[in-house]
């Protein structure tokens, strides 16, 4: 069993759940420290949440993130993971379905999420709770270091 709750605050433990499963989502993943999570579970724009397991285990992470336009709010689901172990268990959808419904609170108009084209299972699950793919191309610039 699992629960979903919004990250307020990080230990130690937590944090290197976090460290420990962020990999998981890409080998080139910035592994965040404190500091990166604190910045984001104090920002006024965006939220984790984190499922755990009945041990307290942090198994599954999601960050939503939104801004404002011209055109109206929009909202990004990002650094969707789930433990390994845990796949297929119900947490990735979990974790999905609680990011729109506090997108639909924060009155958030286009949410918006990108998968690598190789996690068929996932494009199935964001098609499921009604994610369209979009025919875009997306464009990232990288500031050089």
């Amino acid at each position: 069993m699992f629960k979903i709750i919004e990250l307020k605050e990080v230990d130690d433990t937590i944090l290197r759940d976090l460290q420990t499963l962020l990999p998981q989502l890409s080998p080139t993943t910035k592994i965040p420290n404190r500091d990166d999570v604190e910045k984001i579970i104090t920002s006024n724009n965006s939220l984790i949440f984190i499922a755990t397991n009945s041990c307290g285990k942090v198994v599954g992470t999601l960050t939503l993130a939104w801004y404002l336009t011209l055109s109206g709010s929009s909202g990004w689901i990002e650094d969707v993971v789930v433990d390994s172990s845990q796949r297929g268990s119900g947490i990735g959808r979990a974790l999905v379905e609680y990011a729109i419904e506090r997108a639909q609170l924060l009155k958030i108009d286009k949410l918006s999420l990108t998968s690598h084209i190789s996690r068929a299972a996932a494009h199935r699950l964001y098609r499921e709770v009604g994610f369209e793919s979009r025919e875009t191309t997306l464009f990232r610039f990288k500031q050089k270091s």
